[in-house]
């Protein structure tokens, strides 16, 4: 018996894909549009308020005598507990 011979399954063919009409439809493309588009805004925006108003921040803090620590600053402090937990590993270990 060869595969053409078998009998077809129809219960398959009475689900169909709820989104074949939609993606045809203008609607749909519109809404995808706006999406793509809000997102690019919105990171632009994002990006640009950071750049601009962390600035203004820092600046109006450091003149009420509020320093914001940087980045680099708690890095070297993390790396300097890192260093000193490796070295008491080692006494530990050499005990």
């Amino acid at each position: 018996m060869s595969l053409c011979d078998l009998p077809q399954i129809k219960f398959l063919k009475r689900f169909k894909n709820p989104f074949k009409n939609q993606k045809k439809s203008r609607a749909f493309w519109l809404f995808i549009g706006v999406i793509f588009i809000s997102i690019v805004f919105g990171f632009l925006a994002g990006t640009l308020s950071n750049t601009l108003f962390y600035s203004q921040i820092r600046d109006y803090l450091e003149k009420l005598n509020i320093n914001l620590p940087s980045v680099i600053e708690k890095v070297e402090k993390e790396e300097e507990k890192i260093i000193k937990v490796e070295k008491e590993e080692e006494k530990i270990i050499k005990v």
